[in-house]
């Protein structure tokens, strides 16, 4: 009877031993950016569009716009633990990692700071 026992039991507790699915949430790290975020007062876009400074829209470095590849897409743009979603609606010649705010953006992001401010930004 003791072997019969053990012998169930060695075989029985492995099935409590399956792991069970655990949800995936991780996404690996995402890729996030240093530059200056200028404000700027957007027009007519390279994404072809007409934007004001109220609308939360960003232009970024003509090296990243490549072409467009990035029209309406969205970043995630942080800065002294504030932040904000903007989407992408044209392009400039600065540096190539900058971000030029419009007033909607970067009075979200800093309402009382001197421009140009040091943002974190990455695509959403």
């Amino acid at each position: 009877m003791y072997k019969f026992t053990i012998v169930l039991f060695a075989l029985v507790l492995p099935i409590f031993a399956i792991p069970a699915p655990v949800p995936e949430e991780f996404h690996g790290l995402e890729k996030r950016t240093a530059g200056t975020g200028t404000e700027y007062h957007p027009g007519h876009g390279s994404c072809g569009g007409t934007n004001g400074d109220n609308d939360v829209v960003v232009a970024i470095s003509a090296q990243i716009f490549d072409g467009g590849a990035h029209c309406n897409k969205q970043v995630h743009i942080s800065y002294n633990g504030q932040s904000v979603d903007a989407t992408i609606v044209d392009e400039f010649s600065g540096g190539p990692n900058d971000l030029e705010l419009s007033p909607a953006v970067f009075g979200r992001l800093s309402p009382n700071s001197d421009n140009p401010i040091d943002v974190n930004w990455n695509f959403d």
